[in-house]
């Protein structure tokens, strides 16, 4: 099992890195102390919203009434043919959960995309994410 690193969020001002909880990033820092350490910044992107993923399961839901199947059985079959990550030596399929907003969006397109193909008209997404 992989080990689950925290991710702390910030702001860079005037070259200088300020911490959200800061206590607790200090907290975290504290078994390092004295060895080396990696540090990895990257911009911020903000994970799938909750009306995405509300949208992403009522569509689930509307194609395995269409179908006849679970909507769990759809949503890993999706994940299956759009989110499968080949950079690693290991093909590892990604979770929803860890899609950023922009991610999710291309996910759900390529889901939208596929359903149609085979006539199935989803209900639109602007009227579902306000």
């Amino acid at each position: 099992m992989s080990k689950i690193i925290p991710k702390f969020k910030g702001k860079v001002i005037n070259k200088n890195i300020i911490v959200e909880k800061a206590e607790d990033f200090k907290k975290y820092l504290e078994k390092y102390e004295g060895k080396e350490i990696s540090i990895i910044i990257k911009r911020y992107s903000a994970n799938r919203s909750t009306p995405q993923n509300n949208l992403y399961w009522l569509w689930l839901t509307h194609i395995g009434n269409e179908i006849g199947e679970d909507p769990e059985v759809l949503h890993v079959t999706f994940k299956a043919m759009f989110l499968v990550d080949r950079t690693k030596k290991m093909p590892i399929v990604r979770s929803t959960t860890s899609l950023s907003k922009m991610e999710m969006g291309e996910y759900m397109d390529k889901v939208q995309r596929r359903v149609g193909e085979i006539g199935i008209t989803l209900p639109d997404p602007e009227e579902w994410l306000q």
